[in-house]
């Protein structure tokens, strides 16, 4: 094997301990377990839409109300909550996985900026 190879002598990096949170294109937000604590470990949770800043809410509710949207673990070890309805409803295009580093809590309400949005998907389509 000709070159000179360096070997990398750096430690890799561990889990993060920030907050964070994505959206993909089947409509589910997905959320590490920093974020699922900070927002009280919810059963499940409410999605709210601001068209004049474009940035969703979500909060969490008691699973038994009729909008309230189920938050499940996944085998990853984050937490999922499906949204395509709301997506549908509001009209917000997803073309892959979307990171939302602007991310922000205000009054137990958890607010993601679309705007600030940025697209983390491997393969980007259309």
């Amino acid at each position: 094997m000709a070159g000179k190879w360096i070997v990398f002598d750096q430690r890799q990096e561990g889990p993060s301990h920030k907050k964070d949170i994505t959206l993909n294109s089947e409509g589910e937000f997905w959320m590490n377990r920093q974020l699922f604590e900070e927002i009280g470990r919810p059963e499940a949770v409410t999605l709210h839409f601001d068209p004049e800043s474009n940035r969703i809410g979500m909060q969490k509710s008691d699973p038994d109300l009729v909008n309230s949207l189920r938050v499940r673990i996944h085998r990853s070890g984050r937490w999922a909550v499906r949204s395509r309805a709301f997506l549908r409803k509001w009209d917000i295009q997803l073309t892959g996985t979307y990171f939302f580093p602007d991310l922000q809590i205000e009054n137990d309400m958890l607010i993601l900026p679309l705007n600030t949005r940025f697209n983390v998907s491997r393969k980007q389509r259309g």
